[in-house]
């Protein structure tokens, strides 16, 4: 019953993330696009997160103003890291590409 509830409060979020997943499969040769997708994509998987981490998985809120400010601070600061994590992951690939070229 909780989980119903969830899912009616994160609807958008959830449409969102389906819609930019489908972007990200079918965007296979174009890298620029792909990887400003692969961006976009972190928003609502930051804001379920956020979500999940004020909430969990009850969705009766005292002050939903109040969580809603916490959810978005909370959802930033994971995109924050989310971002940061994707973008040491491409310097370290890219690093590594580089490195295997001037060995051979």
């Amino acid at each position: 019953m909780a989980m119903l509830g969830v899912l009616k409060k994160n609807m958008l979020n959830i449409v969102l993330f389906i819609i930019l997943g489908a972007l990200w499969l079918g965007a296979h040769k174009k890298e620029h696009f792909r990887r400003w997708v692969e961006y976009l994509l972190l928003i609502p998987i930051a804001y379920g997160l956020g979500h999940l981490c004020v909430l969990g998985f009850r969705t009766v809120s005292y002050s939903e103003w109040r969580d809603f400010q916490l959810i978005l601070a909370v959802g930033v600061l994971l995109y924050c890291a989310m971002l940061l994590a994707l973008n040491i992951f491409y310097t370290g690939k890219e690093f590594l590409s580089i490195r295997r070229k001037d060995h051979r």
